[in-house]
């Protein structure tokens, strides 16, 4: 079955977490939205569609996809995907359900949390300093979840 990872990315780290997805399902197509809004999703199988979240909300782009696009992604498999730095579990889900809309998460074998990244050297000075107030991270931190990389790739797999 042929899948398509759809994603938008801000300073990389949703690509590297697609690449990764992409790497768990065996063969993907990665389709970063800001390179192809637009792009024709009907010669794939399934979907994975994922972004990260900024201050509790999605990126605009990913939004106008979901919207543009909910009829498809509602008619095949479907996984979901967020990415962010928080450690709450239900701030984590709070994102999730700002992240997609309900038939999107209702219809999808899963909504997974895959953790994240903050690369300083990616940051504009606005971020750092929010970072540095609010999180007191002075430095690059990596903490992407593997284990749901690997139970989304999974899911999906045996979606029918």
């Amino acid at each position: 079955m042929s899948t398509a990872v759809v994603y938008v990315t801000k300073h990389g780290t949703t690509a590297k977490i697609a690449d990764l997805i992409a790497q768990a399902l065996g063969t993907a197509t990665l389709i970063d939205l800001g390179d192809d809004p637009g792009s024709d999703l009907s010669r794939f199988d399934r979907i994975v569609l994922g972004g990260p979240v900024y201050a509790g909300q999605p990126l605009k782009r990913l939004k106008a996809f979901e919207a543009a696009h909910a009829a498809e992604l509602l008619s095949k498999p479907l996984a979901l995907f967020t990415c962010g730095m928080e450690t709450d579990l239900s701030q984590r889900e709070a994102e999730i359900a700002a992240m997609f809309s309900e038939p999107l998460r209702s219809h999808a074998v899963g909504a997974w949390f895959m953790g994240g990244e903050f690369q300083f050297q990616e940051l504009g000075f606005f971020e750092k300093a929010v970072v540095r107030r609010i999180v007191h991270v002075t430095e690059s931190v990596t903490a992407i979840d593997q284990v749901a990389v690997t139970a989304l790739a999974q899911a999906l797999k045996t979606a029918r």
